[in-house]
């Protein structure tokens, strides 16, 4: 078996795990100096206020539309000063807004989830550089992928250069994905499967068309294909895993880890689902946190764990 490590392979991976852990660290720092105004708004309408934050201390309701947003273009820090003139019963209001720090909870979650990218991206390379194998190159670029996702992104005045990273995050979690399920197909015993160049077109293509979505402005293709393709592959990965390890015997199961597999993957997913659920089905009630289902996102952080567990477990069995 080929080491990758010793291949160009190793320095695409250092290149860009240097790169996204800049972006990363930046990103996350910026939450520290970050300012809320406490408005949500939808097409320039304002569709939901928190209590006690600036927007709905300054006098502004649900329903106003924005007709004009100075200093609104990009994250307001601390202090900031933002302007909106809003149009309400056909009158037009102005109304200037100072950025409040973000309440500790809803900090110390935005921490977490780019701390949480960083763990993505440590256990990947970490399992690269260990075994050098394709399941653990492919894990790697889903940790990557993952620690683009996970966490701010850096501040920036450029509305191009905001615009551009919300798509590159955007399609680093389709690609995460992908990854998933291609290190699910490639883990050892690798099925032919993995190798064919139609497999390897189902696994990226849609993301290359996403790109294209988002480049001639088609942004409800652009996210209805995004959510669909992470939805179906994440789901496509957990199946083959359960295949994986129906079709082992007891001694393989063990060796390569794959009831721990499965259990990890299921504790990252179950937790957040069951807030989603009942989030939806009772909007009523309050999830520990406070911040409803998105907390236990951090949940997530257990997938790689289980799938780096599994990867060297099988690493002897696989090189010998």
């Amino acid at each position: 078996m080929e080491d990758l490590r010793k291949s160009r392979w190793f320095w695409i991976v250092m290149v860009t795990t240097t790169l996204t852990l800049t972006f990363r660290v930046s990103g996350t720092a910026s939450y520290l100096a970050m300012g809320m105004l406490g408005l949500e708004q939808e097409t320039g309408e304002i569709v939901g206020l928190e209590p006690g934050m600036p927007a709905e201390r300054a006098g502004l309701q649900v329903g106003d539309r924005i007709v004009e947003a100075d200093g609104a273009d990009r994250r307001p820090r601390i202090g900031e000063n933002v302007t909106y003139i809003v149009e309400r019963n056909g009158e037009r209001l102005r109304f200037d807004l100072e950025a409040a720090p973000v309440p500790g909870t809803t900090l110390a979650f935005l921490v977490a989830s780019g701390v949480m990218g960083l763990a993505f991206l440590g256990i990947g390379v970490f399992v690269f550089l260990r075994t050098g194998t394709v399941p653990g190159i492919l894990l790697a670029s889903y940790g990557i992928c993952q620690a683009l996702h996970w966490g701010g992104n850096p501040d920036t005045s450029s509305a191009a250069l905001r615009d551009a990273m919300t798509i590159l995050i955007l399609l680093a979690t389709m690609l995460a994905a992908s990854f998933l399920l291609h290190l699910a197909l490639a883990f050892p015993p690798s099925w032919p499967v993995a190798n064919r160049r139609r497999t390897w077109v189902w696994l990226y293509a849609p993301a290359a068309v996403a790109l294209v979505f988002a480049l001639v402005g088609q942004e409800v293709a652009f996210y209805l294909l995004m959510n669909l393709q992470a939805y179906l592959y994440t789901l496509a990965a957990f199946v083959v895993m359960c295949v994986r390890w129906r079709r082992a015997d007891p001694t393989q199961r063990k060796t390569h880890g794959l009831g721990v597999m499965i259990w990890g993957f299921l504790a990252g997913v179950v937790p957040y689902l069951a807030a989603l659920v009942i989030s939806a089905a009772a909007p009523e009630v309050e999830l520990p946190g406070g911040l409803g289902p998105f907390p236990y996102t951090l949940f997530f952080a257990l997938i790689p764990a289980a799938f780096a567990f599994g990867i060297l477990r099988a690493q002897p069995s696989s090189s010998t």
